[in-house]
């Protein structure tokens, strides 16, 4: 049997020492301590010891009141898997964050989740908290997302006039585009028209609680559009509707170019937060665990 000396054991890999009482295990423990600190400059927050005798314990704590202060609770509680903990987090995360957004705008991320159009859920936003937490040297954060979204209540407002009108005087449009000798038919044909004008109708009723989606093809009823779509030599069709059009579509443009970076900002903060109260709630709780092949510890929170 190869006789044991703690400075020539590799501090990589798994070793297996084994040896009777008195032979020097404590002493072996704590110079593999020392060496992962000086040798493989690891931190003391990312070294964990475990033993099992009243004296051992006594002269592990020896190193934590003097020169390697750490913070780490030697009492801790090796917790093997996080997942119920980040689980715990996330929700915490989402139902927090999810009483600051707006209804129409949280109808606009459950859209999106359901068509699989930049989809945000709680499934993926456990595995990006995993990740972050394992790997915090591994996802770089960008720079602060800009994301305003003021708009949503102007848009509020000319959606809810847009919707009035349109049950007022809908009858009324309906019959001057689909009548008019003037609009170029390849732009607006009737099936198309007929289409949008019952899209229209859900969106009237949409716009009594609030959404941030207009109906595709919207910006055809605007009188720029309507200029545009008609032919040489006839003037465009002209109502009251189709100015209301503008202001509505003016005030979606500004919220229609910050929805795509929401579910971004969302994750960012996440991730943030992530980082910020896995360990505090890890030490608040007095525990250890393995993240990434690496031993991880919570520090305790700043006193006050």
């Amino acid at each position: 049997m190869k006789p044991l000396d703690p400075f020539d054991i590799p501090l990589a890999g798994t070793q297996l020492v084994e040896a009777s009482a008195g032979t020097g295990k404590t002493y072996t423990i704590t110079t593999l301590f020392l060496r992962l600190l000086l040798e493989a400059q690891f931190d003391v927050d990312e070294i964990l010891v475990v033993t099992f005798t009243n004296a051992a314990t006594a002269e592990q704590r020896v190193l934590k009141h003097h020169a390697f202060e750490s913070g780490v609770r030697f009492d801790a509680e090796l917790a093997g898997d996080d997942s119920t903990r980040l689980a715990e987090l996330v929700e915490d995360f989402w139902t927090t964050r999810v009483g600051t957004i707006e209804l129409a705008i949280l109808e606009h991320l459950v859209t999106r989740k359901r068509q699989k159009k930049s989809p945000i859920g709680l499934g993926e936003l456990h595995a990006l908290a995993r990740t972050a937490v394992e790997h915090s040297d591994a996802v770089p954060l960008p720079g602060e997302v800009e994301l305003c979204l003021d708009g949503v209540r102007l848009l509020d407002q000319e959606l809810a006039g847009w919707a009035s009108a349109w049950r007022d005087q809908g009858d009324e449009v309906r019959r001057l585009l689909l009548e008019h000798e003037g609009l170029n038919r390849n732009s607006y044909r009737e099936e198309t028209l007929l289409c949008c004008f019952a899209e229209m109708d859900e969106l009237a009723d949409r716009a009594a609680t609030g959404t941030v989606d207009l109906i595709e093809g919207f910006d055809r009823f605007t009188t720029t559009a309507l200029r545009k779509g008609t032919k040489k030599n006839h003037e465009p069709p002209e109502h009251r509707f189709f100015e209301v059009c503008d202001l509505v579509a003016q005030a979606h443009e500004p919220v229609r170019q910050a929805l795509p970076l929401l579910p971004l900002k969302l994750r960012l903060e996440l991730v943030d937060a992530a980082r910020r109260e896995h360990p505090r709630r890890k030490a608040a709780q007095g525990v250890m665990s393995y993240s990434s092949g690496r031993c991880t510890a919570g520090r305790p929170p700043p006193s006050s």
